[in-house]
């Protein structure tokens, strides 16, 4: 288990008086993520008060139409993020092409993607976050290829953030949320329309459980101790010696995950659910590290431990290094690659053994395997990369000269005994979860585990506490401790083995007394075990599977000598040949049956051998060592009790024997050399293939790469095409419902593009768009028509005019120049509205009004003639006047009314008055009866005037002779005088 803690800072709004985003939501996307994000934040609340920062893989060289597509599925704002822009709640940030961003107090700090690099943008934002807000932080991983993000969501999940990962069932590319999900950190796996429900659920506990939590302290130390006891009996690990806020803020966290409201229901949920135990048990194992994590820590233990070690060792003697707390093995294998690159180097080589333990068995089995995402580049140079890893796929495993250099296995620091005469110990950010009292054991168990002027690595928030005497700081700011030369003073019980009730339990070697403390009589004991052991254990090897010799009991026998040339621990290498080939046959025989082979008095240079294999007991060992075994290999001669080996009986039978295969060696040995001469042939080919695939491997990568881009570039386009069919669909089914008739001309006046309501208008057929207009056969008068066009199209002012076709169709045509961005787009829009209808209405209302005998005339409200009937234009003409005259179409009538009435005109002032009033609103209608005579007769009439109905406003006005009913009135008041 290897995590860092992670401190939480602030946001800032848009202005420090608005509200800050309650979680800020990082989401990463790639090729196929465009649908996902349309998905998510369709189904997105916009008042969740949360803040999104959206990554997506964008190609360089095109613009990103992200902005405008996405607006146009969530009522959030969407903007394009900026350098310094603070974080806003319901506000969607997105990352611009060939930029990476990160999180820095609140506000968004963007900088230019590396060229040339592996460019990791959706770690970058996820890991800042992580430090920035901790368990404020939310990570969604969505569609894409590659393994981007999958250290994003480590950092996330260690700092106590939620993890959220797209279903891979319903991704259009599964790698970055295969990748993701991989890791272990996954708290979601769901469909993105299923997102946002669960994050709005899981904002609204977590904030339940921070603000007012339900049960009073007291009640809350019982359940954390039932919940703590039934981790320990489930899982082996007891927790309770661990830093209680760390334990509590991960139980929250699991709480608001599972949307439970009090520590007794999840405790309840414990008891029935042994996969939430299991979850809280990964939840508080965080395996987060990765290669070479603080390279100044690597860079000084390269420099100043490594060849210190090297030249304290003798040769012969092994290095044994043991890293605590290794999760997925990341730092094992970094110390490996640096111990060969001192070897490399010239330095003096030595046996190294790694021991990397950890108490999650799921981290180890990862950390076995050797196998990390391809976005274990961003940490590891490129020469380490080529020399170390072999690239599988989109993956990179562990050398395999690395990976037999490591040993994994299970161990738990707070109950399992140290290793011993362990040269480097490293235990980095693994100290601060536990408590102080359980810190100083650990501490003590690594000075055990130490030999004399051994190195201790702790992590950056990490010190040596009380045992400060044991241990020399090499270098304080790194963290890297040189053990004292003083006998060791602390023993294998500083590290007790606790029963799951919490008691004591001593260690099996019988030390009694305090468990942090051994006194002089157990060092007497282990001094005289030793002095036993090399006294009386006969010559002893331990053996694994490859004949690769593990330990060494006893004095070395006589038989293994150390060959000359490349060093090597194989005991067929270091014993003489007959010697080999019977331990060989022996070990193979005894792994099989899994009992003793005993082969005695086998002649040899040191005299009679006796040779004896014995299995390890898979009862008594550990699972990976039941193929181990356990070799006792003396030369002397053999005892009666021994049964002698039918070798010595039939040594004749064997001497006949390598006669015949000295005979098949030479014809052999011929063979061998011309398979040598076609190897090394071979072998310069498969070089040379090596090279080729190592470009072609680095070119597939970039093309990779490439295609990822252009997939969310065409899916951008595919978006924007689909939104250009419809809105070309709404305006062709606009046009067709108007029966408005459109023509598209460009520069040339020739046809681009025409409606359908134009055809029948204008006769024009589908091939002849891109003829000139002129070419057609217009159905009206050609010459004024092209003016018209020509003219809009230098002076770019429309115009309008009315046409009347040869079958009498009278069309109005509105000429406009076309409003184009590029001049390239230049031409002119001509729309043709069919007003024969309009103009037959109207000759009919003009014939209605000349059957009148009344004269009608129509005025504007500024007092201008708009309209007269024929009975108006005849009266006129009767008087002298003509049909355009200043009582006629367009003059000013009330001017009219003004001059007659200064000429002295009788009534002409009360008609002024009434007209004026009428236009005015002040009145609705006014009549006035007056003379008008005429040279040659008496005449009088009746003017009635009426407000127009209409917006525009004026009024209507009829003239009625009314000369007959005044002579009439004036006979009979004659008559009645």
């Amino acid at each position: 288990m290897e995590a860092g803690g992670a401190t939480t800072g602030t946001d800032s709004a848009l202005a420090s008086s608005e509200p800050q985003p309650s979680f800020v939501v990082g989401v990463g996307a790639s090729a196929g993520g465009l649908e996902a994000l349309e998905d998510l934040f369709r189904a997105m609340p916009t008042d969740s008060g949360m803040a999104f920062v959206v990554v997506q893989h964008l190609s360089p060289d095109h613009k990103s139409l992200m902005v405008e597509l996405l607006s146009r599925r969530t009522k959030m704002r969407v903007v394009e993020a900026a350098d310094g822009g603070k974080l806003t709640p319901n506000v969607i940030h997105l990352l611009p092409p060939k930029r990476t961003v990160q999180v820095v107090d609140g506000a968004l700090s963007l900088a230019d993607k590396p060229q040339g690099a592996l460019s990791l943008p959706v770690d970058i934002l996820l890991r800042s976050m992580a430090a920035t807000l901790g368990g404020r932080a939310i990570a969604i991983v969505l569609s894409g290829t590659g393994s981007d993000g999958t250290r994003g969501v480590r950092a996330i999940k260690e700092a106590g953030g939620l993890v959220v990962i797209q279903d891979p069932q319903s991704a259009k590319f599964d790698g970055m949320p295969r990748e993701a999900i991989a890791t272990g950190t996954a708290d979601f796996v769901l469909a993105p329309a299923k997102i946002p429900d669960q994050l709005v659920s899981y904002a609204a506990h977590a904030a339940g459980l921070v603000v007012a939590p339900t049960e009073p302290s007291a009640s809350r130390s019982t359940a954390f101790a039932r919940l703590l006891g039934i981790l320990s009996r489930q899982t082996g690990v007891d927790f309770a010696q661990y830093k209680p806020a760390t334990v509590e803020r991960r139980v929250h966290r699991r709480m608001a995950v599972r949307q439970t409201a009090s520590l007794d229901d999840y405790t309840t949920m414990l008891t029935q659910s042994p996969a939430e135990v299991t979850a809280l048990f990964k939840d508080l194992l965080i395996s987060v590290t990765k290669f070479f994590r603080e390279p100044e820590v690597f860079d000084a233990v390269k420099r100043d431990v490594i060849p210190a070690l090297v030249d304290a060792t003798r040769a012969g003697d092994a290095i044994r290094v043991w890293v605590a707390g290794c999760a997925t093995g990341e730092e094992a294998y970094s110390l490996a690659m640096l111990f060969d690159e001192h070897f490399e180097a010239g330095g003096r080589p030595r046996d190294v053994k790694i021991f990397a333990t950890d108490i999650d068995r799921a981290a180890l089995d990862v950390a076995s395997q050797g196998v990390y995402p391809e976005s274990i580049a961003a940490d590891i140079s490129p020469e380490r990369l080529e020399r170390y890893f072999v690239r599988q796929g989109e993956a990179y495993q562990v050398a395999r000269f690395v990976r037999r250099q490591v040993v994994f296995a299970n161990h738990d620091l707070t109950r399992d005994p140290p290793f011993t005469r362990v040269a480097l110990v490293s235990c980095r950010n693994l100290l601060i979860y536990f408590g102080a009292q359980l810190q100083q054991r650990v501490v003590r168990a690594f000075r055990f585990a130490l030999r004399p002027g051994g190195y201790l690595l702790l992590g950056s928030s990490e010190t040596t506490g009380e045992a400060a005497d044991d241990f020399v700081p090499l270098d304080g700011s790194l963290k890297i401790y040189r053990s004292s030369d003083s006998p060791r003073r602390a023993g294998m019980s500083a590290v007790s083995d606790r029963k799951h009730t919490g008691e004591f339990r001593p260690e099996r070697a019988g030390v009694r007394g305090r468990p942090d403390q051994v006194g002089p009589r157990e060092l007497l004991a282990q001094a005289a075990l030793d002095a036993l052991v090399d006294t009386h254990v006969p010559p002893t090897l331990l053996l694994d599977e490859r004949h690769e010799i593990l330990h060494i009991f006893g004095r070395p026998s006589p038989l293994v000598k150390l060959p000359t040339g490349a060093a090597t621990l194989n005991i067929l290498e270091l014993v003489p040949p007959r010697v080999a080939s019977m331990i060989a046959l022996g070990t193979h025989k005894a792994l099989r049956d899994r009992e003793e082979v005993r082969y005695a008095a086998l002649a040899t240079e040191f005299g009679d051998a006796t040779v004896i294999v014995r299995p390890v007991d898979a009862k008594t060992a550990p699972a990976a060592a039941t193929t181990v075994t356990l070799l006792l290999a003396t030369a002397h001669a053999a005892t009666e009790g021994e049964h002698a080996t039918p070798f010595r009986d039939a040594e004749q039978q064997i001497s006949d024997l390598q006669q015949e295969l000295q005979f098949a060696r030479e014809s052999l040995q011929a063979t061998i050399e011309e398979l040598e001469t076609s190897n090394e042939e071979l072998q310069a080919t498969n070089e040379e293939l090596l090279a080729s695939n190592e470009e072609l491997q680095s070119t597939n990568e970039e093309l990779q790469s490439v295609n990822e881009e252009l997939h969310t570039v065409n899916a951008e386009y595919q978006e924007k095409i689909q939104q250009l069919i419809e809105l070309n669909d709404d305006l062709d089914n606009f046009l067709a419902s108007t029966h408005i008739g459109s023509v598209f001309l460009n520069a040339d006046l020739q046809i681009v593009r025409f409606s359908a309501s134009t055809a029948t208008m204008l006769n024009i057929l589908p091939r002849d768009v891109g003829r000139p207009i002129h070419h057609l056969s217009m159905p009206f008068e050609e010459g004024e028509f092209l003016e018209t066009l020509a003219r809009v199209l230098r002076s770019q002012q429309g115009e309008e005019r009315a046409l009347v076709t040869r079958e009498r169709r009278s069309l109005l045509v509105r000429v406009m120049p076309y409003a184009g961005e590029a001049a390239a787009r230049r031409g002119l829009v001509l729309s043709f509205v069919d007003v024969t209808a309009l103009r037959r209405a109207e000759q009919r209302v003009a014939q209605v009004l000349d059957a009148l005998h009344e004269q009608v005339a129509v005025l504007d409200r500024e007092g201008r003639v708009l309209l007269v009937n024929r009975a108006w234009r005849e009266f006129a003409l009767s008087n002298g006047g003509r049909a355009d005259s200043s009582t006629c179409v367009g003059a000013d009538y009330l001017e009219t009314c003004r001059r007659a009435a200064k000429a002295g005109a009788e009534g002409a002032q009360a008609v002024l008055e009434g007209l004026e009033s009428v236009l005015a609103g002040k009145t609705l209608a006014f009549e006035h009866e007056y003379p008008c005579h005429s040279p040659t007769e008496e005449r009088w009439f009746l003017l009635f005037a009426r407000s127009f109905p209409s917006d525009d406003g004026g009024v209507v006005i009829s003239h009625i002779g009314v000369t007959e009913r005044h002579r009439l009135l004036l006979e009979q008041a004659r008559g009645k005088s």
